[in-house]
């Protein structure tokens, strides 16, 4: 009798062994399935940001800053300063401006209006020139004609005058979109979606194949 019931504990023992193998195998091996899904995941969100922004088109923003000043024989206050130059941020975009600049770069003053701004900084006189275009060369040609179109305005002007003070450069126009940030962008967003496939895909695979002690567990 002990003998027999020893050989079924030995069984009962190696068949629980047996058991608890295989069930650690498919685990193990749902769970690979679970990293290969989630790194071809992070393949997929990550080749299509990346293609996604190289396809954005690149523009080049140039800036051209200008300065109003009390003229010398004017008497004039900084606030009335400030008040003048509020025509000046109009006149940089104005029609015959935008004709000026469009001529010198070959584009029709109502394609460069949408694509030129003028700001004046507050408490300054500076007024900033910026001009979007997708040649930087063009881009800086534009913004420096219509701050040269301010100045030659300022001739007849009694009470303030207009300097340019830093011209636009090709080579320092801002490059757009922001390509390095995009890029960093699309790589958090492919380690969330990846991140989110395994935990999805290992919870499955747990569910499928629960082990002893998750038996016992529950």
């Amino acid at each position: 009798i002990c003998q027999t019931m020893g050989g079924a504990v030995r069984g009962n023992v190696l068949r629980a062994a047996q058991h608890t193998t295989e069930a650690g195998g498919a685990v193990l091996t749902s769970r690979v399935k679970a990293g290969f899904a989630a790194l071809l995941m992070f393949v997929l969100v990550l080749g299509g940001a990346l293609v996604a922004v190289q396809l954005i088109p690149s523009s080049y923003a140039a800036t051209s800053i200008v300065t109003v000043l009390p003229r010398p024989t004017s008497g004039v206050a900084a606030d009335t300063v400030q008040l003048v130059a509020q025509k000046y941020v109009v006149l940089a975009t104005a029609n015959d401006t935008l004709s000026s600049a469009g001529a010198a770069i070959g584009t029709g003053a109502q394609e460069l209006s949408h694509a030129s701004a003028a700001v004046l900084a507050p408490g300054t006189g500076n007024i900033e020139v910026t001009v979007t275009l997708p040649d930087r060369q063009s881009a800086a040609t534009a913004a420096n004609v219509m701050a040269g179109e301010l100045v030659r305005a300022s001739f007849r002007d009694p009470l303030v005058v207009v300097q340019a003070v830093a011209p636009a450069v090709p080579a320092s126009a801002e490059s757009k979109p922001a390509r390095p940030v995009l890029r960093t962008a699309g790589l958090l967003a492919a380690l969330l979606a990846a991140a989110l496939v395994w935990w999805l895909a290992r919870g499955n695979a747990d569910r499928a194949h629960p082990t002893p002690v998750s038996r016992r567990l529950s």
